[in-house]
C-alpha cells in the first residue's frame, strides 16, 4: 500500500461541501477523458488553511499576507512536485463556485490540467456563502527524504 492508495482513499476526510465539489471537479475531467484526482489529506489542510485565511484575514488574494503563495504553502510542508495550481472561488454555495470557476479559462484550465494527478479542497462557509480553495500537484513528491513516484512506490534517494 503506497502514496498512491492513501491518495485514491482520503476522501473520508472532507466535508460534505469539499465532497460536492469534488465530484464535480471529477466529473468535469472523467467527461474530458482524463483521470480522476487523488485526495491527499496534507494539500486539503493547506487548502482549509487557506480559505479560512480569506475570511479570518478578510482579502481574496493568491497571495497570504501570512503564508505566501500557494507554493511557498507547500514547500514549508516539506513536499515539492513538477507542477502546482491554485483555485479560489467565493460563492453563495460550491454549486455556483464551481460553475464560476469553470465559467473562467484559467480556473478551467487548472481543472482539466491533464499534469495534475492530486487535489486538496478547502471549502470554509461565512455569512455570504462560501469561500473556496483547491490546490492542484502533479508529479513526483518528495515527503521527509522520502521519494513517491507516480507509481506511488517508495525509494530514499533523497533528492529534491
Amino acid at each position: 500500500m503506497g502514496a498512491t492508495w492513501l491518495v485514491a482513499t482520503w476522501t473520508a476526510g472532507l466535508t460534505r461541501d469539499e465532497k460536492a465539489l469534488y465530484g464535480l471537479l471529477n466529473r468535469e475531467r472523467s467527461d474530458a477523458g482524463l483521470i480522476r484526482l487523488g485526495v491527499n489529506p496534507v494539500l486539503v489542510e493547506l487548502a482549509r488553511l487557506k480559505a479560512s485565511d480569506m475570511v479570518e484575514s478578510d482579502y481574496f488574494s493568491h497571495r497570504s499576507p501570512k503564508m505566501g503563495t500557494h507554493l511557498e504553502m507547500i514547500r514549508a510542508t516539506g513536499l515539492a512536485y513538477e507542477v502546482t495550481g491554485e483555485n479560489l472561488a467565493k460563492a453563495r454555495n460550491v454549486g455556483r463556485a464551481h460553475v464560476g470557476l469553470m465559467a473562467s479559462d484559467g480556473h478551467r484550465r487548472n481543472v482539466l490540467g491533464p499534469s495534475f494527478s492530486e487535489i486538496g479542497i478547502g471549502v470554509v462557509r461565512y455569512t455570504h456563502g462560501v469561500v473556496v480553495c483547491q490546490l492542484f500537484a502533479g508529479g513526483r513528491l518528495v515527503l521527509r527524504g522520502w521519494h513517491f513516484g507516480n507509481a506511488g512506490k517508495a525509494d530514499m534517494t533523497g533528492g529534491r
